[in-house]
């Protein structure tokens, strides 16, 4: 019998298969599929009354939190690092189930940095810097590459801000809450969808002034990773595996529009905030830049109320125009 000429069993590529699901806040602590949990990020915009604007993002790793991230701004100009963030602890954690609520919390106090019920997460940062609670929006969405060496399980979920302060303010906004199933002993930063695969990817929120929401996640790499994953109150819901991606910079070298083509013709924009640009995380790469913006679907110029949509790119990975 001739053997079957397919190739070696996951070395595809990086492909992405993407859906929606309702999520057990315990699946973010257990296997899937028998991929292990290894990450969580939460991050997010929050706007306060006083016009100031700031990105945090804290993430963890199994066992111990990895920092608070705390971008800050006045609206419309450029992000710079608030110190206070390098104040938060992140050493190990106690993580789990406690009284019908999921997360991480400090293990000399008890307190949760977050934790969640599935519809509503809170997150709690010392020192009062940031105090949030958000309810989740829709369906979370999830999507699998099943690749042999790098298998990688991947949910999100946005939260509308239902109450929250930062650095003293109140704040609105919204936020996500991701985590990534990956092989054991492996993370994302070392992983080689950091080092090389992903080249622009945006999680979004936007909020139109007549109320409807677009959410979702526009993912571009080589190798085949791509997705654009999108849940909206206006219209069906969008998967497309198989995206094309054109990204401008500014005479800085941050990206100021990020269009995304499907293989059905839709297109997906992102644009630049007027300022919205982090410093470069160089401890990433020289050529990674971050920078806030807003997504809508080609055409649609309807008036925003408010937008989460921090852009990541990798200047030496993607097509230029």
């Amino acid at each position: 019998m001739t053997a079957n000429p397919t190739r070696p069993a996951g070395r595809w590529g990086y492909q992405i298969v993407g859906s929606f699901t309702d999520l057990n806040p315990a699946d973010r602590f257990r296997p899937i599929h028998g991929v292990p949990p290894a990450m969580q990020y939460l991050y997010g915009s929050l706007y306060t009354e006083d016009g100031r604007y700031f990105w945090p993002i804290h993430g963890f790793y199994q066992e111990r939190g990895r920092f608070l991230h705390l971008s800050e701004s006045v609206r419309g100009e450029d992000f710079v690092y608030a110190p206070e963030g390098d104040t938060v602890y992140n050493g190990p954690m106690n993580r789990g189930e406690r009284g019908g609520w999921w997360g991480y919390r400090h293990p000399e106090t008890g307190m949760p940095v977050y934790e969640t019920d599935g519809d509503t997460v809170r997150w709690t940062e010392e020192h009062e810097l940031l105090t949030v609670t958000g309810e989740a929006f829709g369906r979370a969405l999830q999507f699998f590459v099943p690749d042999e060496e790098d298998p990688l399980i991947y949910t999100s979920q946005a939260l509308r801000i239902t109450e929250g302060h930062v650095k003293g303010s109140k704040a609105t906004g919204w936020f996500f809450h991701d985590t990534m199933h990956m092989k054991e002993g492996s993370n994302y930063i070392v992983s080689p969808y950091l080092k090389r695969i992903q080249g622009a990817w945006v999680a979004f929120v936007t909020e139109f002034e007549d109320g409807n929401v677009h959410m979702g996640h526009l993912v571009w790499g080589v190798e085949g990773f791509q997705l654009a994953i999108i849940d909206r109150t206006d219209g069906p819901s969008i998967v497309h595996r198989e995206v094309d991606v054109a990204v401008r910079l500014d005479d800085t070298g941050y990206p100021d529009h990020v269009t995304y083509t499907t293989t059905r013709g839709e297109e997906w924009i992102w644009e630049a905030a007027r300022g919205g640009r982090t410093p470069i995380r160089t401890d990433i790469s020289p050529d990674h830049r971050w920078r806030e913006g807003v997504v809508r679907r080609q055409g649609d110029d309807r008036p925003v109320a408010v937008a989460e949509a921090l852009m990541e790119v990798y200047n030496d990975r993607v097509p230029l125009t």
